[in-house]
């Protein structure tokens, strides 16, 4: 709310000319105290307000075993919990969370992050649940199993030539992603490398476009075959050949590639 002192002259002595405040949410029985804001700037105005916030709960690992505890049994409540090294109090950014609905540095993507995990089924799978009717052939649902070593996972750690790969079906993961809507892992493999996209086989794509549903990844798709088909590949070609680059020209060149002998004759 914004007060004119000079044409709200009687709303500024009942409000202790006061020229810009903060009311907390607090129970509606209590008094809630009113907090003076004296800048001007907009940056300098949020970090005041979210200095009223109430601070984020620090949790000590016994505390946190118990959570784990309850939450199996269903006697607890949801929590958004965050990792970080030192004292995360200091991140003023995380006051916001409890009080946000919707909005990944940022609290507005932690929470966003946080809605869809818990509507995303979830299961850590053991060596068992292969050897029976639960994921192994004779099972009756699908699954959508992804492998990782133990430990904190980066890009590092999936190969570009990974995202060629195929299963019985001849499908790439980008096909399978695209198979069975998993529009997030989509987006996170298109964007992981042009190259290795461009790489994929030009009927991989095309499927791939059939099978996917989001607008903005059927243009992504789109636009990876367009560029296989206007001779980004066979000029490619050419070029790693010429520098002896045996692992780019394998990355660029799949069974079942045509190399048009027209394109860059010279």
């Amino acid at each position: 709310m914004i007060l004119n002192l000079k044409l709200s002259e009687g709303s500024c002595k009942r409000s202790d000319n006061i020229t810009g405040a903060f009311v907390t949410m607090m129970e509606h029985r209590k008094r809630a105290p009113v907090h003076k804001i004296s800048s001007l700037n907009a940056q300098e105005i949020a970090h005041q307000v979210l200095s009223w916030l109430p601070d984020v709960d620090n949790l000590d690992s016994k505390t946190l075993k118990k959570i784990i505890n309850r939450l199996k049994t269903g006697q607890h409540h949801t929590w958004l919990i965050h990792f970080v090294e030192g004292d995360g109090s200091q991140d003023i950014e995380f006051r916001k969370l409890p009080a946000m609905l919707e909005g990944r540095a940022t609290a507005h993507d932690v929470s966003a992050f946080a809605k869809d995990s818990m509507t995303t089924k979830l299961e850590s799978l053991t060596l068992d649940d292969f050897q029976s009717q639960r994921v192994g052939p004779s099972s009756q649902s699908m699954w959508f199993i992804d492998f990782f070593a133990p430990g904190q996972i980066t890009t590092d750690d999936l190969v570009k030539s990974d995202l060629c790969c195929v299963d019985d079906e001849g499908c790439t993961i980008i096909m399978l992603a695209a198979r069975h809507n998993r529009i997030e892992n989509l987006k996170e493999l298109l964007d992981f490398s042009l190259k290795s996209v461009d790489a994929q086989y030009s009927n991989g794509l095309k499927k791939a476009l059939d099978l996917c549903n989001s607008p903005a990844l059927q243009r992504k798709l789109k636009q990876a075959h367009q560029r296989r088909q206007n001779g980004i590949v066979s000029p490619g070609l050419l070029e790693f050949t010429m520098e002896g680059n045996a692992d780019k020209l394998y990355c660029l060149l799949e069974e079942g590639d045509v190399v048009d002998t027209k394109v860059n004759t010279n």
